[in-house]
C-alpha cells in the first residue's frame, strides 16, 4: 500500500490541556465497535463510570454542557489518565489526522479543525510537498472501484496543486484556473469522456495558459455591487448547515452585518484597503486551497463530483477571506496568524465535523445557482 502525506504532517504534537480550543467539546465523539467492547470489560469504579457515560445506542460519549463527559476541569482526558493512550477509541487516537482511503492507497493529512494543526498548515510560507511511501500490507480490492477515473483524478489533482503553488501569478488567478479546469473536467466525466482528460491537462499545462486565463479573469473586476450581494448570499447559505457550535450562527450574522449592512460603496472601499494592506495573506489563501484540494478532490472517485470538490475549496477559502476582512474592520487592526487560525478552525469544525454538513454543502454547490461559475469568478476577482 502507498501512504501519502504533506511534508509537515509529522510536526504535529497534541498540546493537551494547553490547547486553545479543545477537540473534546462541541461535537459528538463516535466510538468504534472494538473499543466499545473493551470499555464494556473494564473493571472497578472507572469501568462503571465508563458504562454510565456512554450512549450505547448512538455509540458515542455522553456530553455535559457540550463537553465530553471524560474531559475534566483541567481539560485533560480521564480515560487517558486512568487507562492510558491505548484505551482511546479510533476517533480520539487519530484526530486531528484525517484519512482518505482508496484502493491500495491511503492519504493522511492534518485537519484544519484542530488549532495546533491549523497553525502548522497556515503559518508556513514554503510550498507544500507531498511524500509517498510504500508500506507492506495485504493488497486491497474495492468493489466497483473505478481505477481509470481515479488515475485521472490523481493526475488532475497534481496539476491543480501545481497551479495553486505557482507564485508567479496572483492567487485569485490560480483559484480561477483550478475552477475552470475542474468545470471542464466535470463535463468530460458527465459525458463519459474520461479519456479526454489527458488532453485537458495538456491544455492547462501549456506555456501561455495562465496568461490567457488571467486576461479572461480581469473581465470580472467590474460589477462591484454584484460582488457584495453574491458574497452575502453565499455566507447566508451557511445557515442551512447543522449547528454544531451554538455560536456559529452568531458569527455568520455578525460577519454579514459588519461587511454588508453599510452598503456597497463602503464595503468596496474597505475591501480595496484590506487587499493592499493584507498582501501577505495570499500565502494563507494558497495554503487553504491546497489543504482542501488535497483532502477532498480525489474523493470524487466515489461520487463523480470533481467540480463540486473544487468549488468547496474555493467557497471555503473565500468565506474565510471575508471573515478575515470582518475581523480587521471590527478590531481596527490586521488579523495576526493566531486570529486567522481561529477563524479557519472554527469554520472547519462546522463544515468538516459533520457528514450531514459536508453532504449539504456538496448538494448546494451542485444545485444552487448562487454558486455558479460566473458568480464564483465575480467574487473571486474582488
Amino acid at each position: 500500500m502507498q501512504i501519502t502525506y504533506p511534508h509537515y504532517y509529522k510536526e504535529f504534537s497534541c498540546t493537551a490541556d494547553k490547547c486553545k480550543d479543545t477537540c473534546c467539546a462541541g461535537w459528538g465523539i463516535v466510538i468504534d465497535d472494538n473499543t466499545l467492547k473493551k470499555y464494556g470489560q473494564v473493571k472497578g469504579a472507572f469501568g462503571r463510570r465508563l458504562r454510565q457515560e456512554i450512549d450505547w445506542k448512538e455509540k458515542s460519549f455522553c456530553q455535559k454542557a457540550g463537553r465530553c463527559a471524560f474531559l475534566n476541569q483541567k481539560n485533560l482526558c480521564d480515560i487517558y489518565t486512568e487507562l492510558g493512550e491505548q484505551a482511546f477509541c479510533d476517533t480520539c487516537r487519530r484526530y486531528p489526522r484525517h484519512i482518505e482511503e482508496f484502493e491500495n492507497l491511503r492519504e493522511i493529512s492534518l485537519s484544519l479543525s484542530c488549532p495546533e494543526a491549523a497553525e502548522i498548515i497556515l503559518s508556513r510560507q514554503e510550498k507544500v510537498r507531498f511524500i509517498t511511501k510504500e508500506k507492506q500490507t495485504q493488497e486491497e480490492n474495492y468493489e466497483e472501484f473505478d481505477f481509470f477515473l481515479f488515475d485521472k483524478l490523481m493526475d488532475a489533482r497534481t496539476l491543480l496543486l501545481e497551479i495553486l503553488q505557482n507564485r508567479n501569478y496572483p492567487i485569485e488567478h490560480r483559484m480561477g484556473a483550478v475552477l475552470g479546469f475542474s468545470h471542464d473536467m466535470q463535463r468530460r466525466i458527465r459525458n463519459q469522456e474520461i479519456f479526454q482528460i489527458d488532453e485537458l491537462i495538456e491544455k492547462y499545462q501549456a506555456e501561455n495558459a495562465m496568461e490567457r486565463i488571467g486576461r479572461r479573469l480581469e473581465n470580472y473586476h467590474e460589477s462591484s455591487r454584484e460582488k457584495m450581494l453574491i458574497l452575502d448570499e453565499m455566507m447566508e447559505m451557511l445557515n442551512r448547515l447543522e449547528v454544531l457550535n451554538p455560536k456559529f450562527p452568531e458569527w455568520v450574522w455578525e460577519a454579514r452585518t459588519i461587511l454588508y449592512e453599510r452598503g456597497n460603496i463602503w464595503y468596496q472601499s474597505k475591501r480595496r484597503v484590506f487587499r493592499e494592506k493584507g498582501f501577505a495573506y495570499r500565502t494563507v489563501l494558497e495554503q487553504l486551497m491546497v489543504y482542501f484540494i488535497f483532502t477532498y478532490f480525489c474523493g470524487a472517485v466515489y461520487d463523480g463530483n470533481a467540480y463540486a470538490k473544487t468549488k468547496m475549496a474555493v467557497v471555503s477559502t473565500l468565506l474565510i477571506r471575508e471573515w478575515m476582512l470582518a475581523a480587521w474592520i471590527k478590531e481596527a487592526k490586521l488579523p495576526d496568524i493566531s486570529k486567522i487560525v481561529e477563524l479557519s478552525y472554527c469554520y472547519s469544525r462546522e463544515l468538516e465535523h459533520s457528514d450531514y454538513n459536508l453532504n449539504t454543502m456538496d448538494e448546494m454547490l451542485r444545485k444552487e445557482s448562487i454558486f455558479s461559475m460566473k458568480n464564483l469568478l465575480t467574487v473571486l476577482m474582488n
